[in-house]
């Protein structure tokens, strides 16, 4: 986590006069660069030798939205211990978020996940990700009936909707390698969580292109 230093002035503590602590570079809501309103403080002395904690909530001046730092206080510096929230949401085109709301939802929850370590969970999220948008695009794009997406398996769903190399290959490294984190002997050991996550990318960005040219922002020529 990138962080930077601020000068911090709190009248009610003269040990805190003026002290420089350290804050995340970025708000940890909407990833623009941080220069909060200290809402709320406090600070609870450990050792006189030792130090303090400082304790913070943030208000972001840009998204508005609250968070909480923690401090190790020395002398005239503060260290960043830990701040929350502290996973990211990712966010997507606008597009994608409409036609498939469910899946920004578990790409993110899987993406928490991998933030906490729990790579496991992540891998196994990342799949269901990919399912929750191959069925959206189905059902968006009008391919069949709601009730023949659902009965689909994610392998027969990718053969079914998707026919150009690019499609059956990115989706199927995503659901062979999101296999390997739900069964309890891997197949493919020797490939991380970052190979998954490379070749959801590749199927995601061909979702989105499917979808600008659905939705072009100027009228064009109909197709013959």
């Amino acid at each position: 986590m990138e962080t930077k230093r601020i000068k911090y002035h709190n009248g009610s503590y003269s040990s805190l006069e003026h002290i420089s602590i350290e804050i995340p570079f970025l708000c940890p809501h909407c990833d623009v660069s941080n220069n909060p309103e200290n809402n709320f403080k406090f600070i609870q002395k450990y050792n006189d030798t030792d130090g303090s904690f400082l304790g913070l909530i943030h208000k972001c001046t840009a998204c508005e939205k609250l968070f909480f730092t923690l401090h190790l206080v020395k002398g005239k510096t503060s260290n960043l211990i830990c701040q929350y929230p502290n996973t990211k949401n990712r966010t997507f085109p606008q597009l994608l978020c409409e036609m498939s709301p469910r899946f920004v939802e578990m790409y993110n929850h899987s993406q928490t996940a991998e933030q906490l370590n729990h790579i496991d969970l992540a891998g196994m999220g990342y799949r269901a990700s990919l399912e929750i948008l191959i069925k959206d695009f189905a059902l968006y794009f009008e391919k069949d009936s709601k009730e023949t997406i659902a009965d689909l398996s994610l392998n027969n769903a990718i053969g079914k909707y998707f026919k150009s190399d690019e499609g059956i290959v990115s989706a199927d490294v995503v659901r062979k390698l999101g296999n390997d984190y739900a069964h309890w002997e891997k197949e493919y050991e020797q490939f991380n969580i970052d190979v998954l996550k490379g070749y959801l990318e590749i199927f995601i960005t061909q979702i989105h292109l499917k979808l600008m040219v659905k939705h072009p922002p100027i009228p064009t020529r109909t197709p013959i």
